[in-house]
């Protein structure tokens, strides 16, 4: 009786022990999963930052497309031009914001299209007579800075003359403003943009030239010039006289030379709350001036 109760006893402690034994291991299997699934965390956590960086980095370190690579696509997309269709397009660079960095405007010229398009208006005569008048010269803008585009802007004029972009320093010595040119038969007039928040705004327009060809015929040029106040300059119009040439001549196409005259007829200043040239002698305000 004596050994059996001693057997009963072992048997009691074994069991004892091992029951302590399963319980140790259940708890570090537990330990052992919380562990795991708090590494797996982190090295998500981890990954995801990582991703992040690198699309940050990747987003930051984007090359910025130059205006030659992005031009023709942007341009065939907005107005929706064919493969088939002839035009031309111009790239004219220059800084013309004070973010240091060289923009462009570019020009669009669609006389072809303007031909196929009076060849079936109901009167094909009439509209050549006037120069295929229409929404076919346009003028875009590329900021270098971001490499993005902007536009058309839509010159209604005759296609027969594509625009004209020259640059001047207008409103600051730190950038170029911009003068486009653009003919109606046998007129020119001259709009002057400036750049504000990465688009031109139109500031002054004025009619270069009127009935080139004709005994009435007359004819200005513009001087740019810094006033008392400092900049923006003030634009002068000054008298020309248009010097006939000899040989025949298409009057709605070709340029007249001009004899600049040093006899100013209007002086304008730039008035800062309207944002736009008001003219400074008298009340008389520029022709085809846009807000």
């Amino acid at each position: 009786m004596k050994i059996q109760k001693n057997l009963d006893i072992t048997r009691e402690i074994e069991l004892k022990l091992l029951e302590t034994k399963i319980n140790y291991l259940r708890t570090m299997e537990r330990w052992l999963l919380k562990f795991i699934i708090l590494f797996l965390t982190c090295l998500s956590i981890s990954g995801c930052a990582e991703e992040v960086v690198e699309e940050e980095a990747t987003k930051n370190n984007q090359k910025i497309e130059p205006v030659e690579a992005i031009a023709k696509r942007f341009v065939e997309s907005k107005l929706e031009i064919l493969p088939s269709e002839k035009y031309t397009l111009e790239i004219f660079k220059s800084q013309l914001d004070g973010d240091n960095q060289e923009d462009a405007v570019i020009t669009v010229n669609r006389y072809n299209f303007a031909v196929e398009k009076a060849a079936q208006s109901k009167n094909p005569g009439k509209v050549a007579e006037i120069g295929f008048m229409g929404p076919y010269n346009y003028m875009f803008y590329y900021d270098g800075a971001t490499g993005t585009m902007s536009g058309p802007m839509e010159i209604p004029s005759t296609p027969i003359s594509p625009l004209k972009i020259t640059f001047e320093k207008i409103m600051s010595d730190a950038f170029s403003d911009i003068i486009l040119s653009y003919r109606i038969r046998n007129s020119c007039f001259k709009n002057i943009y400036t750049v504000e928040n990465k688009k031109p705004r139109i500031v002054f327009s004025w009619n270069v030239f009127d009935g080139f060809g004709t005994p009435e015929a007359k004819a200005v040029h513009f001087v740019y010039e810094t006033n008392a106040v400092g900049l923006p300059k003030d634009i002068r119009i000054m008298k020309a006289n248009i010097i006939s040439g000899s040989g025949k001549q298409d009057y709605s196409i070709d340029e007249p030379k001009l004899e600049k005259l040093n006899e100013e007829e209007y002086r304008f200043f730039y008035n800062q709350k309207e944002g736009k040239y008001a003219i400074k002698i008298s009340g008389l305000k520029p022709q085809g001036e846009k807000k």
